[in-house]
């Protein structure tokens, strides 16, 4: 099942700048260093600088039980398809869900609303 593509889905998302193809892997496809993430959370990988770190915050204690946050990973942000920076959100089968081309109040707002689209936040903080 390696080489399982979910494009297309409802369950993935892609922004691209200005309807523009960003580079590969795109939401769908198999996050090339999944195996580095164990468990059954999502990660959300966030590169470069963030322009709305109390909102990140949020949508971290939102989500707190089963969305793990990492700023600046250890990993190549080439490899997750946002070179110059963005955020990406690995689900628990190694798959991209949503890719967005920066890290500002727009990109939270729209992870917020991707994941409230399949996943239940906690009741306690609404959304960010």
């Amino acid at each position: 099942m390696i080489d399982v593509d979910y494009t297309g889905s409802p369950l993935v998302v892609d922004y691209a700048p200005n309807g523009t193809a960003m580079a590969e892997p795109h939401p769908g496809q198999r996050y090339p260093d999944w195996t580095r993430f164990g468990g059954t959370s999502h990660r959300v990988l966030v590169f470069g600088p963030v322009t709305d770190a109390e909102r990140l915050a949020r949508l971290g204690r939102r989500w707190d039980e089963r969305v793990k946050i990492s700023h600046n990973p250890d990993v190549n942000p080439v490899r997750a398809g946002v070179g110059t920076g963005g955020v990406v959100l690995i689900r628990p089968d190694g798959h991209i869900g949503f890719r967005f081309p920066s890290i500002d109040s727009e990109a939270i707002a729209a992870l917020d609303s991707h994941l409230s689209s399949y996943l239940i936040p906690d009741p306690t903080i609404g959304p960010v």
